[in-house]
């Protein structure tokens, strides 16, 4: 190696570890976390579950249980925009007045209306439960005044809260047209606490004479609910608008398939083996969901038939997005292999691995995505800091994935996809097709230009459906790493932007399986540690 590329690469090299230290760093303080303390278990939820099921006589004769972490999205947005950010949040988690999360077990029996479920907070404590009775179900009516006594004792001998730190605030009643069961509503408001101006309420249902409900909640104003929405509103819109861009990018890739067919420059065997491999790990991502699907199965539905659903849809998502995948592959291939002839031949890079040109491209992937971190760490610090930009809080952990069969799969599947495909779709097949339009014509260097920056438009406003205010922040963002990818394919090809995106992406997916230390999370580190190896 000449000393003047040995000097390069060492400078590089250096550049993209010091931008991997900086990312490191300034992650926590760039991007808003939720610092959740698990002292439960899901072990020990469906354990403590089953017990609160026996002791209170719940749990349908023969009943399965299923398990989810579940998170109280609306809570927790509100906070982040009206109650002083993620700081509050963490605050009000580690508290003991309402809980963001929570661990929820269902225990049902399949064609059967009766079922129960329990939520416990993250420290263990039982926050509410839910138990479903027939219509027919009969149930002799304890009047008002009693079906509040035994309301309040719901909350002090069920639920562990003082009586006194709650008031009644209203009450109803449903009678049941098939029994006659007169089910009341009981509504509770904490009497000393607030969050964020808006007041703590539990809801205690009594079927008849019988406990059947105990639900804590925050009561978010409806203006609050209002303005989220119009927010979202705004994401959506520009999202609509994005995807017909994207679609005219699809419409532009099948007719550069029939235009290339014509004179058999398509090679169709390698793009549609790469989609096949891309749809068979995203159809094994659907399939691993299935266990943890139970815990939304509908009783009235036979368990043969929701299974059906879960795999069919499974399979359709993972041979649909294989033919789009190998589609757009073999469109983007042959309009890049005529556009630059120069650049390295994709279906070549086996053959020519470890060669100098193949290497390089790949270890300048992994230094694009490191570039990558650190630039997204900065531009959050300071556009939140500085713009009071709005990005919302989030757990690292995710203890649904991680009690998944295969916890890594969804990461990997995804990271590949969006790796192969977005770069075909968004960087390779219409900078190709404009540069072979332009040809010769003067400027050409401002035509390419001018399609680096159209592309990455399109390529950041593709993300505009995510929570972020202002809507525009996420296109923005992107928007910028994306003219970089857009002139690093132009200059070396598209390998090192798939390493790039693949390997940025797979991290993001990957830091769940960084915030625990139990074997499930170690095993699950191990194996995307090997993916982020594989390029």
């Amino acid at each position: 190696m000449p000393a003047q590329t040995r000097r390069i690469t060492l400078a590089i090299a250096a550049l993209a570890l010091a931008a991997g230290a900086l990312a490191i760093w300034l992650f926590p303080r760039a991007l808003p976390t939720v610092a959740v303390e698990q002292r439960m278990t899901r072990s020990l939820a469906l354990q403590r579950a089953d017990s609160f099921f026996h002791a209170r006589a719940m749990q349908p004769p023969g009943a399965r249980t299923a398990l989810q972490f579940t998170a109280g999205d609306s809570l927790i947005t509100f906070v982040d925009l009206m109650g002083g950010g993620h700081d509050t949040l963490n605050a009000l988690v580690r508290g003991h007045d309402v809980a963001p999360f929570a661990w929820s077990v269902r225990s049902f029996v399949p064609r059967d209306p009766h079922e129960a479920s329990v939520n416990f907070a993250p420290d263990g404590r039982i926050i509410g439960f839910k138990r479903t009775f027939a219509e027919a179900d009969k149930r002799p009516d304890v009047g008002a005044d009693s079906g509040r006594a035994l309301a309040e004792r719901v909350l002090s001998d069920w639920l562990n809260e003082p009586v006194a730190q709650w008031r009644l605030a209203t009450s109803s009643y449903d009678t049941k047209k098939t029994s006659g069961r007169v089910d009341r509503t009981y509504t509770f408001e904490r009497t000393a606490r607030r969050v964020a101006g808006a007041p703590i309420r539990m809801d205690i249902a009594i079927a008849g004479d019988t406990p059947s409900l105990a639900r804590p909640y925050v009561d978010i104003p409806e203006s609050f609910r209002r303005r989220y929405g119009e927010m979202r509103s705004a994401n959506g819109l520009l999202s609509i608008i994005d995807t017909i861009a994207v679609f005219a990018l699809l419409i532009a890739a099948a007719v550069t398939l029939r235009n290339y067919s014509k004179t058999r420059s398509v090679r169709w065997r390698p793009a549609l083996t790469a989609g096949g491999v891309i749809g068979a790990l995203l159809l094994a991502a659907g399939l691993n969901e299935l266990p943890g699907s139970w815990y939304s199965y509908d009783t009235a539905t036979s368990p043969a038939v929701f299974q059906a659903m879960i795999v069919g849809a499974a399979l359709l998502g993972g041979a649909g997005m294989a033919l789009v995948v190998g589609l757009t592959l073999a469109a983007s291939e042959a309009a890049a292999r005529h556009a630059f002839p120069q650049q390295l031949d994709w279906w070549k890079l086996w053959r020519y691995r470890g060669t100098r040109e193949v290497a390089g491209r790949v270890a300048g992937g992994y230094a694009v995505a490191m570039w990558g971190f650190a630039y997204v760490a900065l531009f959050y610090l300071i556009t939140r800091n500085v713009f009071g930009w709005w990005v919302p809080s989030e757990m690292l952990d995710d203890p649904n994935l991680i009690a998944s069969p295969l916890p890594w799969i969804s990461g990997v599947g995804m990271s590949l996809q969006a790796g192969v495909w977005e770069e075909a779709l968004f960087r390779a097949l219409p900078l190709s097709l404009l540069s072979l339009w332009v040809g010769t014509r003067p400027r050409r260097t401002w035509w390419m230009g001018a399609g680096v920056v159209a592309s990455a438009l399109v390529f950041g406003f593709a993300h505009s459906s995510y929570e972020s205010w202002p809507p525009y922040s996420r296109g923005v963002e992107i928007f910028f790493d994306a003219c970089l990818w857009g002139v690093l394919f132009l200059s070396f090809g598209v390998i090192v932007t798939m390493v790039a995106h693949f390997v940025y992406d797979l991290v993001l997916f990957g830091l769940f399986a960084a915030s625990g230390s139990a074997p499930e999370y170690r095993a699950a580190a191990a194996v995307i540690g090997l993916a982020l190896l594989a390029p």
